[in-house]
């Protein structure tokens, strides 16, 4: 199994974009079976971080899923209301997992 997470650091406006998070979610794990997407909030460290972790089976599935969901209008869509309240000026870091065992 391959895990993606991007990290974001958030504005203040968690309420505004916690609901947004909820949408995506329930989008990506309905319309993109063959993966499951969570997302998080960090509880230790600095007050603002939020993390999408999305789990594919394959580092093959994952450029394939991943390509869909680029050409994908509605996620596009859903993933574009969440800027205001995301601080992109401390930027997103992706990292990459393979799970052992």
């Amino acid at each position: 199994m391959v895990i993606k997470t991007e990290r974001f650091w958030y504005t203040g406006r968690w309420d505004e974009l916690s609901t947004r998070l909820v949408d995506l979610k329930a989008y990506v794990n309905e319309t993109f079976s063959a993966i499951e997407m969570e997302t998080m909030y960090g509880l230790d460290g600095e007050r603002g971080e939020f993390v999408l972790e999305f789990r594919y089976a394959s580092l093959a599935e994952l450029e394939s899923v991943e390509a869909k969901m680029d050409a994908d209008a509605k996620y596009e869509e859903l993933l574009h209301s969440m800027i205001p309240y995301i601080d992109m000026g401390r930027g997103r870091r992706d990292r990459f997992f393979r799970t052992v065992g």
